[in-house]
C-alpha cells in the first residue's frame, strides 16, 4: 500500500513539476514580448527626445544671436551718443 502511495505522489509531483514548468515558458514568452514593445518605445521616446533637444539648442543660439545685437547695438548707440558731444 505504501509503495502505491509514493507512485501516485511521484506521478502527481512529476505532472505538477511539467505544468510549473509550462507556465513559466508562458510567461518567459509574454515578459519577452514585453520587453520588445518596451524597447520599441524606448526607441520612440529617444527620438522625441533628441528632436526636443534640437529645437532647444536652436533657441538657445537664436537668444545668443538676439542678445549679442542688442549689446551691440547699445554699444554702439552710447558710443554715438559719447562722439556726438
Amino acid at each position: 500500500m505504501e509503495a502505491m502511495r509514493q507512485s501516485w505522489g511521484d506521478d502527481r509531483l512529476d505532472g505538477f513539476a511539467a505544468e510549473t514548468r509550462q507556465r513559466f515558458e508562458d510567461v518567459d514568452r509574454r515578459l519577452g514580448e514585453v520587453n520588445g514593445r518596451l524597447d520599441r518605445l524606448g526607441d520612440r521616446v529617444e527620438v522625441g527626445f533628441d528632436r526636443i533637444n534640437d529645437r532647444i539648442d536652436h533657441l538657445h543660439r537664436s537668444i545668443w544671436i538676439l542678445g549679442s545685437g542688442a549689446l551691440v547695438t547699445l554699444v554702439v548707440g552710447f558710443a554715438g551718443i559719447i562722439i556726438g558731444q
